[in-house]
């Protein structure tokens, strides 16, 4: 099993964007451990990534979304509402949270550096568009505030300008599907809160976007695994289980220590087990 989770590091660290290679190594093993549900080693990774290289945003948007996973983790919230009371005074998440903070800041400084020197820049424009979703996320899962109105329009601004530019860019797909759904899939009394705040989301549109994203052909090996996870997650609330064992079946032979996956099959396995009674 060790030997064939390394030959698929080794697989995705020759076929990342040819740069620094140490940056690059550094960056891929920081997806890696993020897939894996290997928080803390994504963070580390990508954290020292992002210094390897000190204008590029990407490590960055991985750091936080580790961070964001990690406190989601520590906080024992499976689903995508708040906790009922943050434990106030914990020092391991107001750590994350200050250096969640720190990173946020830093990832929208250099996009806004990237793109007042190219504004058609349609990676830095997606870098910035993620990151801002990251923040939301956070706002909406771990504080529990329905805030970051001005990062998530800008993001939604970012993600329509990208697909503009190219309607195949699978992570836009992915991500702008995955708000769709999300949102248009919460409770009536959710939805009618975010949208009094500007934030509205139509699942069907979601469904649509995560789907095509799964198809493109020209995804880079993680992100077309960032999509399936992403499928995958629609594919469990909506009880298609031959679905969810066909493509949870594909990300655990990558991912072998990634719970999440285990969970959906195992759900997936029992729930067929009973049809075929």
């Amino acid at each position: 099993m060790i030997a064939k989770t390394a030959s698929i590091m080794l697989l995705y660290i020759v076929s990342a964007a040819a740069g620094n290679p140490e940056c690059d190594s550094l960056t891929a093993t920081a997806k890696w451990a993020l897939f894996a549900e290997q928080n803390r080693d994504a963070i580390t990774y990508a954290v020292s990534s992002a210094a390897c290289a000190p204008d590029d945003a990407a490590s960055i948007e991985i750091a936080t979304l580790g961070i964001l996973f990690e406190m989601k983790r520590i906080l024992g919230i499976d689903k995508d509402s708040a906790p009922e009371q943050l434990p106030v005074g914990t020092p391991e998440v107001e750590i994350l949270s200050s250096q969640f903070m720190q990173l946020i800041a830093e990832g929208r400084r250099r996009t806004q550096e990237t793109l007042a020197k190219d504004p058609n820049d349609i990676n830095a424009m997606f870098l910035r568009a993620k990151i801002n979703l990251n923040l939301v996320w956070f706002n909406l899962q771990i504080l529990d505030k329905k805030s970051g109105l001005d990062e998530f329009e800008e993001a939604q601004e970012l993600l329509q300008q990208v697909l503009a530019q190219n309607p195949d860019q699978c992570r836009a797909l992915t991500a702008s599907g995955w708000i769709h759904y999300k949102i248009g899939t919460l409770g009536f009394f959710q939805r009618l809160g975010l949208k009094m705040v500007g934030i509205s989301g139509d699942a069907d549109e979601g469904r649509r976007r995560i789907a095509k994203a799964a198809t493109v052909s020209t995804c880079d090996p993680w992100d077309h695994d960032e999509t399936l996870f992403s499928l995958m997650g629609v594919l469990i609330r909506e009880k298609k289980w031959e679905d969810v064992v066909r493509y949870g079946t594909e990300l655990q032979r990558k991912y072998p220590t990634n719970l999440g996956i285990a969970k959906g099959l195992a759900e997936a396995a029992a729930e067929l087990e009973k049809h075929r009674k």
